[in-house]
């Protein structure tokens, strides 16, 4: 049980420890604590309690042990299907943004409450407890699993991460509720003592999740915090950078003028085309290194009032001489306004749209979805290029990355960029594509509400 205990308690420390904010996870932590609980009160009445009473320890240590053992019994007994129910409702949020919902947490702690006003805490010491115990807590279980299994991910990336989620607690928590609750109804005791064999099932696919794949979001958390630190530090360092070279530049070219008047004046030709030469140099260093500080510098929003199809339609206005051989259709609701920064979301947009363009060089089609659900204002940008290996997808945002070897003024920042607007503005960059099937960029806006006055 110190094996069930460590691994439950690690792992709820391991996910509040990235993650505290999320909702699921707060909840999942308190099934895993819950779960912890009940270990210790194993531990307590299996192996200290008889350990004391052979000994003879005092009465009064013996009964504060007891009473923790109870405390712990019954966190475990009513804390895993409470919390396990949450957890699965925050998990597939249905529900969260309905107003009733707010309500749930308690009408669904009716059963503890219940419990705990007319029957003892404990329902070891009382066999027919356990019926009523199971009755409420099958209940909670099996609609939270059905919660959970019934998700539905598009990205490969967000599939995988919820198969593997699902594998660790879908069949921990029901082996529990199994052992803990309904065999006990039919008077079939200390199945508890299997649960280990579970407990380390579930863990092994939890380790396997975080470190490889992802488990409840974690591990793309994790990237996007890399990221995140990436491109800070990108930013200081081209700040920097961009102050020197520029001096230095400046400085070239204006003894560069100087140079050339001089050629110019004595009619020294070949000295002239040198300067030339060296002046366009210094000109092009001065493009990329602007380039650079653009698409990196730390964002600042100035917030408003926006329709999604105006900013859309002005994004491929701005892109319309590269379209030529691309038809473009976009549906975007009209009604759809957004709390954000217009000039960034539309070089977001016009970022994204140009990679599509690059992407289908003879000819393709664009097309621009952008659509409404409980939460967030979506805009799914598809094309019908290339794609994107498997083997880059997982690069393409990171800053400096690109497969455009010809274009020598392209960094491999413009998606770090969009990664970085839709940051700001508290909403997401995903990405799906397959080689030669085309790609898909989807930009995720949170629901704001809209006001009227700029901010």
């Amino acid at each position: 049980m110190l094996y069930v205990l460590f691994a439950l308690w690690g792992i709820a420390i391991i996910l509040l420890r990235f993650d505290y904010k999320n909702r699921s996870i707060r909840w999942l932590s308190g099934l895993l604590f819950c779960g912890g609980c009940g270990a210790i009160a194993i531990l307590i009445g299996e192996h200290l309690l008889p350990f004391m009473k052979e000994h003879s320890y005092s009465f009064v240590l013996q009964s504060i042990l007891y009473r923790i053992q109870v405390t712990c019994s019954g966190f475990s007994y009513y804390g895993i299907p409470y919390c396990y129910i949450l957890f699965s409702l925050y998990y597939h949020p249905k529900f969260i943004n309905k107003r009733w919902f707010k309500f749930v947490p308690y009408v669904l702690s009716l059963p503890i409450v219940l419990m705990l006003l007319f029957t003892p805490v404990y329902p070891v010491t009382d066999v027919e407890l356990y019926p009523v115990l199971a009755s409420w807590s099958v209940v909670y279980v099996i609609l939270g699993s059905i919660l959970i299994l019934t998700k539905r991910e598009e990205l490969p990336n967000l599939k995988r991460n919820h198969i593997l989620t699902s594998l660790s607690i879908v069949p921990t928590v029901l082996f529990v509720l199994v052992m803990n609750y309904v065999l006990p109804s039919f008077e079939i005791y200390r199945m508890w003592k299997y649960n280990t064999w579970i407990v380390i099932y579930g863990s092994l696919v939890f380790m396997l999740a975080i470190f490889n794949y992802g488990f409840l979001g974690m591990q793309l958390l994790i990237e996007r915090k890399k990221l995140d630190i990436t491109l800070q530090a990108i930013t200081s360092g081209t700040a920097i950078l961009n102050h020197a070279i520029k001096n230095d530049a400046g400085k070239m070219r204006l003894f560069g003028h100087k140079i050339k008047s001089y050629a110019q004046s004595t009619e020294q030709k070949e000295l002239e085309e040198d300067i030339e030469v060296i002046l366009k140099a210094t000109s092009h260093i001065q493009q990329m290194i602007q380039k650079v500080q653009h698409q990196t510098h730390d964002i600042i929003l100035k917030k408003g009032n926006h329709n999604l199809k105006e900013m859309v339609e002005e994004s491929i206005k701005h892109a319309q001489p590269y379209l030529k051989h691309i038809r473009v259709i976009h549906s975007v609701d009209e009604s759809i306004n957004m709390i954000c920064d217009k000039t960034h979301v539309m070089e977001s947009i016009y970022n994204v749209v140009m990679n599509a363009i690059e992407a289908m060089p003879e000819d393709g089609e664009l097309e621009l979805i952008g659509y409404e659900t409980n939460q967030h204002h979506i805009l799914e940008i598809i094309d019908t290029g290339y794609g994107i290996n498997s083997n880059h997808l997982k690069k393409v945002m990171d800053p400096f990355f690109t497969t455009k070897t010809k274009d020598t003024m392209n960094f491999g920042l413009g998606l770090a960029y969009v990664y970085n607007v839709m940051n700001r503005h508290g909403g997401s960059l995903d990405i799906k594509s397959k080689r030669d099937e085309g790609t898909t960029v989807i930009l995720k806006f949170p629901k704001v509400k809209v006001k009227n006055e700029s901010y």
